[in-house]
């Protein structure tokens, strides 16, 4: 989703967020277009799709954990094969795991 869908709660008492239970119940992953300043609950979305990767929820279901690299200001991670990094010297090497839970996204060229 590329919006926030905000539904009325049970008890009448403020309002959920669709997205935040999209993400817990494992169906999409925490995602942000841009870099800069991060969405007012990036931190709990980045908590409930840990949470459902670790329970192996949704599309985390078959998650076999590997190694990808990032940039030094990237907001991606990639595999070291990735033609986007062609010219890139300097790469960090981390858990996809990891990656995610720093809130990176995948490259869509490599692994999209």
């Amino acid at each position: 989703l590329l919006c926030f869908v905000w539904v009325p709660a049970e008890d009448g008492d403020g309002y959920l967020c669709v997205n935040e239970g999209i993400i817990a119940a494992g169906y999409a992953s925490a995602y942000h277009p841009g870099k800069g300043k991060h969405l007012h609950n990036w931190d709990k979305l980045i908590a409930l799709q840990t949470q459902a990767r670790n329970a192996k929820l949704g599309m985390w279901s078959d998650f076999k954990d590997f190694t990808v690299v990032k940039t030094a200001n990237g907001s991606a991670y990639h595999k070291r094969s990735c033609e986007h990094l062609a010219s890139v010297k300097h790469l960090t090497e981390l858990k996809a795991s990891e990656a995610a839970a720093k809130g990176l996204h995948p490259c869509r060229t490599c692994l999209g």
